[in-house]
């Protein structure tokens, strides 16, 4: 019974990709049907999961320079709006209307390389943020063993037709010409996001918690790793009562765990047995908001251990799963030079955090700061809305994009 379940789950879900790809393929060949006005710009996080990533805040820096643009953002679902700014419009992503927002757009800005229902035209603009750093793990070219044909073609042709990319080093920059297929301009500006990291205070922080629910007076730990290609959740299983009574026992204070998974592992409820000490917030929408408020941070493979550094929160990478993961996706060399300390068990992990020490990592921050050179400044976004502002108004020379 249980084969028979499986078997009709999976044809089902054979069908509503094929309905998908061909709807897709419809809206595509119709967005060129529809002409380019000079005053729409719209925004994709994620594919429409919601506001947050470094689409938000260039959004919130066009709001904040008071442009006189129309601004449209992707969303999935009514859910995935509901915490737009009043002068953001929500347009759902794979929907008739979302077709010619985008078709109608001077400029598009995506931090994804999934396919968007819409064929750019002469006279569109399109920015890829793209929704991370330098990354750990090998992504695009360097991993094309491990993704599908599919996301290689689309990938390939997002690179074709975009116009920026935006770098947080020069090995991200590097990175793009060597694993990305593209060749054109790159932004070294920082990313937009981390912008929040450089004006942030305890006012700030304080007003986040309350949103949370979390008590000020309380510490805060911070899960978040990737994901995994295959979809196992194994490497998550730690656990977290003795992490807890660790924390307890250094007697600086009452600690509260937040669990954020990664956008692409679903059902964090199934995964977690979920306490007033251990919060689900994976779909909490601003994650920059998260690691503002974290006193420390747990993580694997994942590139949010570049953001600890600009906050100077204490990181440890949890990866029980190294070997396999090494043999599956691959990790640069980059990762095992990385001056953080790693664990593999529970056990290491717990001893990890029971002894951890700010002043030893501080020392470890600055010989990453060494061997990783970034461009984040806190004006990311204000770089990048000039450009967007000069496309807008016609001032940057038009023979420079269109591709």
């Amino acid at each position: 019974m249980k084969s028979v379940f499986l078997f009709i789950k999976k044809v089902y879900r054979l069908l509503r990709e094929r309905k998908n790809r061909l709807q897709l393929l419809m809206y595509r060949q119709l967005s060129l049907l529809f002409p380019v006005k000079d005053d729409i710009i719209t925004f994709n996080n994620f594919n429409g999961k919601g506001y947050g990533d470094n689409p938000k805040y260039i959004a919130e820096e066009i709001l904040k320079q008071k442009l006189p643009y129309r601004i449209f953002w992707l969303v999935s679902g009514k859910a995935d709006g509901k915490f737009l700014p009043q002068r953001i419009e929500p347009v759902k992503i794979r929907s008739f209307k979302g077709m010619r927002v985008l078709a109608g757009s001077k400029v598009i800005v995506n931090n994804v390389k999934n396919p968007l229902p819409f064929i750019k035209k002469k006279g569109q603009y399109y920015i890829q943020t793209w929704h991370g750093p330098f990354g750990l793990k090998y992504i695009e070219n360097d991993a094309k063993e491990h993704l599908s044909s599919y996301y290689i073609k689309h990938s390939q042709k997002d690179s074709l037709v975009t116009d920026l990319m935006i770098s947080s080093s020069n090995l991200q920059t590097e990175e793009f010409r060597t694993a990305f297929w593209y060749n054109g301009e790159v932004l070294e500006s920082g990313m937009p996001r981390n912008d929040f990291y450089f004006r942030i205070n305890e006012s700030a922080k304080l007003a986040i918690k309350h949103g949370l629910g979390i008590p000020p007076h309380k510490k805060v730990l911070l899960y978040c790793p990737t994901f995994r290609d295959n979809g196992s959740t194994d490497a998550y299983d730690i656990n977290w009562n003795n992490i807890i009574k660790a924390l307890d026992s250094r007697n600086d204070g009452e600690w509260i765990v937040l669990i954020r998974l990664h956008p692409n592992v679903p059902h964090p409820e199934q995964l977690f047995h979920f306490t007033e000490r251990i919060v689900d917030v994976s779909f909490y929408p601003d994650m920059q908001k998260l690691m503002a408020i974290s006193d420390l941070q747990i993580t694997d493979y994942s590139s949010t251990l570049y953001d600890s550094i600009i906050l100077q929160t204490p990181v440890f990478l949890y990866a029980p799963d190294i070997t396999e993961y090494q043999q599956t996706r691959g990790l640069k060399p980059f990762y095992f030079d990385l001056p953080f300390t790693r664990a593999t068990t529970d056990e290491e992990l717990r001893r990890a955090v029971l002894h951890f020490d700010l002043k030893g990592f501080l020392r470890e921050k600055d010989t990453f700061s060494r061997m990783y050179q970034c461009f984040d400044n806190g004006h990311a976004s204000e770089r990048i809305v000039e450009r967007i502002h000069d496309v807008m108004t016609g001032s940057f020379p038009r023979n420079k994009y269109g591709k």
